[in-house]
């Protein structure tokens, strides 16, 4: 940290510590609210860089002795102290979470991200776990909620968490995950025509989760959901096989920046997009996709190589240019973002949704040869290589290799080993 981002620190806690406050409810050491406060929190937070929540400044603020001795580095130690006793109070309590899951599914388990959910029918949650859930506060009960769904089917997954709701965090991505995999399977190249707003998602995000702790804690949390207006429903054989040949390769957590990564992070994303009510809002979801596939970052690839990159998953099919409808679309999304104008069409949506659906197919086929995100990007720039600069690339980065290798034998003193 910089000198003066240190100064900045430094008295961002001493203003901090000025707006200590004692709840007469509980005996609670906390900051006054204001939205000075948490502007200062959060400035703070992006100055030290550590991970770390708003209740710890908080929790570390509180605990200052002596204001006029205090240096970042003790902050700093006084603020990993209580993350680490964050961490280690969730790695001793486990949480078994049950989800409600608005598909059939002949399954009776399911593993992907290097997480196992079990898969249960109403009788058998019924007969293994309580049927009614209750939310308590300093020892009263301010809510409650029963699980009566006989026909829908239930997910059940352990998670470590001191609360459910942090249990719930750390297995979310992947729940999301497994609802965009499904949703990719059975939505594939399917197009949709809705005369108003409603969600495109064939799985729609559960309603409320409930918990259950190792040291016997009940408890639930509601989301608020857009209704969907597709049933309870099964799943066709083919979109099971697609379902089932995915899942296959997404079993396990995916190494960092490989195209399992990518497949990963992309129907996230697909998930995300199917969940939006609002025309215009899959369609950006959609285009946050391509620019995924593209490879695009804020400072990185630009609009035109994006667009570039996007093209090549249209050929050969259907048999001509789509660059004219490519650059019409970045239009219409550049008048939205930056000029709040909003052109689209359902039809733009569903175009975009194949390419990137024939995208996402071709990744996930060539992910034996295109096995990293460091392997994508050198086939988009040598794709349109000739045979000669070709022959140039490989001759080059053999000699590369060879002189790097010549490096390693000579030891300090210049000597070949």
């Amino acid at each position: 940290m910089k000198k003066e981002e240190e100064e900045q620190a430094l008295k961002l806690i001493k203003n901090l510590y000025e707006k200590k406050s004692v709840s007469k409810v509980d005996s609670f050491i906390g900051i006054a609210y204001s939205p000075l406060a948490i502007l200062e929190i959060e400035v703070l937070k992006s100055l030290l860089g550590l991970d770390c929540k708003d209740i710890h400044i908080i929790q570390a603020i509180a605990g200052i002795k002596d204001i006029s001795t205090l240096s970042i580095s003790s902050f700093e130690e006084s603020l990993k102290d209580i993350t680490r006793s964050e961490s280690l109070r969730d790695t001793l309590t486990n949480w078994e979470i049950i989800i409600p899951f608005e598909l059939i599914l002949n399954k009776r388990h399911i593993s992907i991200n290097g997480l196992d959910f079990k898969v249960l029918s109403y009788s058998r949650i019924k007969a293994g776990y309580p049927l009614e859930f209750i939310r308590q506060y300093k020892g009263q009960i301010i809510a409650k909620s029963k699980i009566e769904n006989k026909k829908c089917k239930y997910l059940v997954v352990e998670s470590n968490g001191h609360s459910l709701y942090r249990a719930w965090k750390s297995i979310e991505p992947t729940y999301n995950l497994l609802r965009g995999l499904l949703d990719y399977s059975i939505s594939f190249n399917i197009w949709t025509i809705l005369s108003y707003p409603q969600v495109r998602t064939r799985i729609p995000h559960a309603h409320t989760v409930y918990g259950i702790s190792s040291d016997s804690r009940i408890d639930f949390m509601d989301f608020h959901v857009h209704a969907s207006s597709h049933k309870l429903a099964g799943i066709s054989p083919d979109s099971k096989q697609k379902f089932e040949k995915y899942l296959h390769v997404l079993k396990k957590k995916p190494k960092k920046n490989s195209i399992n990564e990518l497949l990963s992070d992309i129907i996230r994303l697909y998930n995300q997009a199917m969940e939006e009510n609002i025309l215009h809002y899959g369609f950006l979801k959609f285009w946050q996709i391509a620019e995924r596939i593209a490879l695009a970052s804020p400072n990185g690839t630009s609009n035109d190589t994006l667009k570039k990159r996007i093209l090549f998953f249209t050929e050969p099919t259907p048999g001509f240019d789509l660059s004219a409808y490519l650059n019409l679309l970045s239009k219409r999304r550049n008048n939205l973002v930056h000029r709040g104008i909003d052109e689209m069409e359902e039809n733009d949506l569903n175009i975009l949704k194949s390419i990137c659906e024939v995208a996402i197919e071709w990744l996930f086929f060539n992910r034996n040869v295109i096995t990293t995100i460091n392997h994508l990007e050198c086939f988009y720039t040598s794709k349109s290589l000739s045979e000669n600069e070709i022959k140039a690339s490989v001759d080059t980065l053999n000699y590369i290799k060879r002189q790097r290798r010549i490096r390693a034998t000579i030891n300090p003193n210049g000597i070949i080993q």
